[in-house]
């Protein structure tokens, strides 16, 4: 084996560093397609078998929970009551729990009229920075990690949500998003 030239380690060290950043810049969403391409086998509630988390033509609502997260109970009643005044918005329930049995139980209990899927490999809950429960997300049409207008954490007010919501809906050319991040991500 000849050993590395300057030349050679420097351009496999380019290579390398520009497929890396343009890995890094599609999963910040500033890159390639217009939708984050997440989708995730739905559990319980309507829908196909596999739901995308996000939509190009609709504000996404995403809600991180799981079936031993008591508080979970209380902002889910929060997003349906939401979802009555705005059922035009994308709304997907995320558990990172990977039996669909207790999952597809607790939504006949507590859920929505929208999908719960399971992201088992916490892919969803990594992208979106989700790792306390619940967290609710709502993102602008096509929208993904890291674009959200309003995040929240814990139990939010349904009129919160909606506000949000309407946010979402009203976004142009990434200026509210601008605003939200400056603003520390929105609020209850």
């Amino acid at each position: 084996m000849q050993p590395l030239s300057r030349r050679r380690l420097l351009r496999t060290t380019a290579v390398a560093a520009s497929a890396g950043l343009a890995g890094c810049l599609g999963s910040l969403g500033l890159g390639g397609g217009d939708v984050d391409a997440i989708e995730l086998e739905r559990a319980a509630g309507p829908g196909p078998d596999t739901v995308p988390l996000a939509v190009a033509d609709q504000p996404i609502v995403l809600d991180f929970f799981a079936t031993w997260c008591a508080p979970c109970i209380p902002q889910l009643d929060a997003i349906w009551a939401a979802a009555q005044e705005r059922p035009d918005a994308h709304y997907v329930s995320v558990t990172n729990e990977s039996d669909e049995r207790a999952v597809r139980q607790w939504w006949s209990d507590y859920g929505g009229e929208w999908p719960a899927v399971m992201d088992p490999d916490a892919q969803a809950t990594s992208r979106y920075e989700a790792p306390r429960l619940p967290t609710t997300l709502v993102l602008p049409p096509g929208g993904g990690p890291r674009s959200e207008v309003w995040r929240h954490v814990g139990v939010a007010r349904a009129e919160r949500v909606v506000d949000a919501i309407d946010e979402a809906a009203t976004t142009d050319d990434g200026e509210a998003i601008d605003e939200a991040a400056a603003a520390g991500g929105g609020g209850q």
